[in-house]
């Protein structure tokens, strides 16, 4: 097992901490989309920094259906859905690279933000029905 592999693992299944997900004092909301021509990813924005190296912010639970059209140095647009604070359906999310990492002897991508600065606001993108 590879030192990243264990700690993903010891972050994983050891025991709980009490640590925040996402430093969000660092993030600044913008109500500007990202590009059109950025591709759309779903992401679980709870798995986050599970290396435990420092400067570890990236993302490991990206949709499993979507990520397998894209490779390492990708750059994708990562997102959740949330609601404002009037209740309206939104989303939320940053552009991100691509980054191969192996856990558990298999390779998978996990997603680093390229900027502080994430989408806030409705979906600019049209979702496949049922998405």
């Amino acid at each position: 097992m590879t030192a990243v592999a264990a700690r993903i693992e010891n972050r994983l299944y050891g025991p709980v901490r009490d640590e925040p997900i996402m430093n969000y004092t660092t993030v600044e909301y913008t109500s500007t989309p990202p590009s059109a021509d950025i591709p759309i990813v779903w992401c679980d924005f709870n798995a986050w920094g599970l290396s435990g190296d420092p400067g570890d912010n990236c993302y490991y639970s990206l949709h499993r259906e979507q990520i397998k059209a894209f490779s390492s140095g990708d750059t994708v647009f990562i997102y959740d859905d949330d609601e404002s604070e009037v209740g309206v359906p939104e989303v939320f999310g940053c552009v991100a690279r691509l980054e191969s990492v192996v856990f558990r002897g298999n390779a998978h991508l996990r997603a680093r933000p390229e900027s502080a600065v994430w989408y806030r606001g409705p979906r600019f993108w049209h979702s496949p029905v049922g998405d």
